[in-house]
């Protein structure tokens, strides 16, 4: 309970559960943005996401090594940020190669963000409580995270997009909202989260 109530700790889930707010307009919403431009099969294109992470996957232990936990975490954050914000910039003119490479970093955004907390968790929580732990992990991202997040995306979504046909301003309007709530979650995440992280014993003395 220590570990879990501890500055960093809480920091660490408050910034989880934020960033998994904006993760539903993701799934739901790309596909009818990229049909909305005219961009052609666009349930395939959505598979270039999960290529990318297994790419993103490969090269997270050089990340790991190189920069370190915190830093992984940080840079999964600033692809969430770069993500929405070329989705925003694409939508006026609907241009296609800047929708494409948002989907391709969402490698970096799923892998750097929530394969790296699984790993942070590991590292500083005992043996005996990790699986609490990793429970609590799922509950706060994908249960009450995204689950707000879809709520939220869905609100959004209907306030903004009136009419048969969404426009392209209105698409513009509609990615500039997760694009700022990324944005204030990874300096909050980038200024609050300060511990240096250290693997706890892997037995108990």
């Amino acid at each position: 309970m220590k570990q879990f109530t501890s500055r960093p700790f809480i920091i660490f889930i408050l910034g989880l559960l934020l960033i998994s707010i904006p993760f539903a307009s993701y799934f739901a919403y790309v596909p009818i943005f990229l049909k909305s431009a005219n961009i052609s099969n666009p349930a395939f294109k959505m598979t270039f996401g999960q290529m990318s992470e297994v790419f993103f996957l490969l090269l997270m232990p050089w990340f790991f090594k190189r920069f370190g936990i915190k830093w992984v975490l940080i840079m999964g954050l600033l692809a969430w940020v770069i993500r929405y914000g070329l989705f925003a910039m694409a939508a006026p003119e609907a241009i296609a190669w800047m929708m494409i490479a948002g989907i391709l970093v969402h490698g970096a955004c799923y892998d750097f963000v929530y394969v790296a907390s699984q790993v942070y968790i590991d590292q500083n929580v005992a043996p005996q409580f990790r699986a609490q732990a990793q429970g609590f992990f799922v509950l706060v991202s994908y249960g009450v995270g995204q689950g707000l997040g879809t709520l939220a995306a869905g609100f959004i979504f209907n306030s903004i997009m009136r009419g048969d046909k969404a426009t392209p301003a209105q698409w513009q309007t509609f990615w500039l909202i997760p694009l700022l709530f990324a944005v204030v979650v990874t300096l909050m995440f980038t200024f609050g989260f300060k511990e240096k992280v250290q693997k706890v014993k892997r037995s108990i003395d």
